[in-house]
């Protein structure tokens, strides 16, 4: 796997959280993040439905040593709050509106746990 640099500093939020982050999203535009785990390697490059769609356990992480994780069956003091999460996501509304044209049907797209 490939490590994660983050000489620019760019902004981000702890996707799961035990006494240090276990997932991070590392913002790399207006609607574009990567998400490392706490080696720093690159998880997975999504956008901002995909980090709903796995804040929502859509689909599960799994760190580069193998462990496997699903946000919302984690402890909720471990997962980031849904009004940093908005804010993080630059969204206003609790909930996005469903777009037509890339959007899976089945895919929730509240933020809500």
């Amino acid at each position: 796997m490939a490590k994660y640099e983050n000489k620019n500093r760019k902004h981000y939020l702890g996707l799961l959280n035990f006494e240090g982050d276990v997932f991070r999203a590392y913002k790399l535009s207006h609607s574009d993040y990567v998400i490392v785990d706490d080696h720093h390697e690159i998880i997975e490059m999504t956008n901002t439905k995909g980090i709903i769609y796995i804040m929502n356990g859509g689909k599960p992480l799994t760190t580069s040593y193998g462990r496997t994780y699903t946000i919302p069956n984690e402890h909720e003091n471990a997962r980031p709050s849904d009004k940093k999460l908005r804010s993080f996501l630059g969204l206003s509304n609790l909930e996005l509106e469903d777009e037509e044209d890339d959007t899976d049907d089945s895919i929730n797209t509240s933020i809500t746990a």
